[in-house]
């Protein structure tokens, strides 16, 4: 099977990644897995780019166009984006607005501290909702992630990073 194949099957959600993990054995980690995992958000959110930091798959944009019709694909992106919302402690006001959950915020907010690699994450996210035209979720994300970098000061420099992955890529 070759990449694109590989790919294909774990997001539509009956095939593994590299290391055998099935989209939805990732979705159901713990948050503490999720924590010190370090290979499945490239699986989870592919890009156009290579990930310095695990073994990942290529998003080309002739995938990403084959990729973005298929309901299945776009329905387990969609869960993936709700359970890392979950993980960075964000949950649904009663307008349907992304914003932090206190219960959840308390115990999620470790990942909120200079130079923490889940800043990687979230521009990994940010992009790969962008290549799959999924941008309700991509603009969404962008909004709570601007109202954190407006109360923490040490957000300056990857919220640099956040904006410039929703500029390149608009």
């Amino acid at each position: 099977m070759n990449e694109t194949e590989m790919l294909y099957h774990f997001l539509i959600g009956n095939g593994k990644d590299i290391y055998g993990r099935t989209h939805e054995q990732i979705l159901s980690m713990s948050n503490l897995k999720l924590e010190t995992t370090h290979n499945y958000i490239q699986w989870l959110f592919p890009i156009d780019t290579p990930s310095k930091y695990a073994a990942s798959v290529i998003l080309t944009e002739e995938m990403a166009e084959q990729f973005k019709e298929d309901k299945r694909i776009i329905d387990n992106l969609r869960r993936a984006y709700v359970r890392m919302m979950k993980f960075y402690g964000f949950g649904r006001d009663d307008r349907g607005q992304l914003v932090p959950v206190v219960s959840q915020w308390k115990m999620r907010i470790t990942w909120l501290n200079r130079g923490n690699h889940n800043f990687l994450r979230l521009t990994r996210m940010l992009k790969s909702l962008h290549l799959f035209r999924l941008s309700d979720l991509e603009s969404e994300l962008f909004s709570a992630l601007k109202v954190l970098a407006e109360d923490y000061d040490f957000l300056s420099v990857p919220y640099g990073y956040w904006e410039n992955a929703v500029t390149v890529i608009e």
